[in-house]
């Protein structure tokens, strides 16, 4: 496993952006405080944006608008201020704070560049990774729940380390150097805008987290990736709906065409946001599964349900079958399709090990584990 800093990821896409996306144009340091709309027949909500506006004034036009700004969005109040509904949010917050830190590591106590993993089930709300990044350096993640956590100095992250139900984190960690500061995060909350059941303007879109926030370990920018390309496809199949119905116009210069599909767009946004939910559903039960354990009185829908136990299943099972990890490892990052987890091969490694289980040979309720 090789994993990647925000700051080197975001960088590398941008400069890809700018170097083969000619018809890109980006604009440093803009803000966006609102939408511009144009209503229809219906009122605003049966109406379409036409831009967004910025901080200073400027009004930038647009035939479609996406919002991929994060947990942060404001498209709920910028539709409020419209006129329009905004969405329900349901929320599963479990309190969990991660602390972290840079390390360059002792070759003695860590050789290699694989990763360190510590989870616990609950009640034990306590989780450690250690993970590598560029540069040959690892990035320490220390998890607590309801209140447990690990403070933001090194003889606090020694001792949480040292704590942990297996010894292998505290060990990579003997002789390392930490480089720059220790972060603390809590803004971890699970939640998901229902922008399904509500009537969008045209041209409007929202995606990833705006949708859709997981606790940040999690699935968010796979599900991102995932909407993006559900909504490339359905943008697609709008434009060659309008090439159809204009078919003695060229697609790059006919004004007939482009008229057709800016009519076309408002129906396809509406579109996709009806079906964004579906997109979610899986990926959200996931994310939430461990913890909402932690929330009390916080219902999963039957099928969430489901999901959930299969998967905890095998996620114990997975500490001493690797095949059974690297399959839920592919559910959990959307490589493979939930269905995976019940393939009739997953549920005869799944009986076997039950059975070994109830006969005494099965694991314990903590593991830890490197890859």
């Amino acid at each position: 496993m090789l994993m990647a800093t925000r700051s080197l990821v975001e960088t590398e896409l941008r400069l890809r952006v700018r170097r083969d996306c000619p018809r890109v144009k980006a604009f440093s340091g803009a803000v966006v405080e609102g939408l511009t709309m144009a209503p229809g027949d219906g009122g605003a909500a049966q109406g379409r944006v036409t831009g967004v506006k910025l901080r200073g004034g400027r009004v930038v036009p647009a035939d479609l608008v996406v919002d991929a700004s994060g947990r942060g969005s404001r498209t709920p109040e910028w539709l409020e201020a419209a006129g329009c509904a905004t969405p329900d949010t349901v929320t599963v917050d479990s309190r969990l704070v991660y602390t972290s830190a840079v390390y360059e590591l002792d070759p003695a106590t860590h050789p290699g560049i694989h990763p360190v993993m510590v989870f616990t089930q609950p009640p034990d709300s306590r989780s450690g990774m250690l993970l590598p990044i560029e540069g040959g350096r690892h990035h320490l993640i220390l998890t607590g729940r309801l209140g447990e956590r690990c403070e933001g100095t090194d003889e606090a992250i020694t001792q949480f380390a040292e704590d942990m139900p297996h010894p292998s984190l505290a060990t990579a960690l003997r002789g390392a150097k930490r480089i720059g500061d220790i972060r603390m995060y809590e803004r971890t909350a699970n939640f998901r805008r229902k922008y399904e059941e509500i009537d969008l303007p045209g041209g409007l879109v929202v995606l990833g987290d705006g949708v859709c926030a997981f606790n940040p370990v999690g699935q968010g920018m796979s599900v991102a990736v995932l909407e993006a390309v559900a909504l490339g496809k359905q943008l697609e199949g709008a434009l060659h709906s309008s090439a159809r119905a204009t078919p003695d116009a060229a697609p790059d210069a006919s004004a007939q065409w482009l008229t057709a599909a800016r009519g076309a767009l408002p129906s396809a946004t509406r579109t996709f946001m009806r079906g964004v939910g579906g997109l979610v559903a899986i990926p959200w039960a996931l994310a939430t599964g461990s913890d909402a354990v932690y929330v009390a009185g916080f219902e999963h829908t039957p099928t969430e349900k489901m999901i959930n136990h299969i998967f905890m299943q095998i996620s114990r099972m997975s500490r001493t079958d690797a095949d059974a990890h690297a399959t839920m490892m592919k559910v959990m990052h959307m490589l493979e399709p939930p269905a995976a987890l019940t393939s009739p091969k997953m549920l005869l490694k799944l009986l076997v090990h039950t059975i070994r289980t109830a006969l005494g040979g099965g694991g314990s309720r903590q593991g830890a584990g490197t890859a």
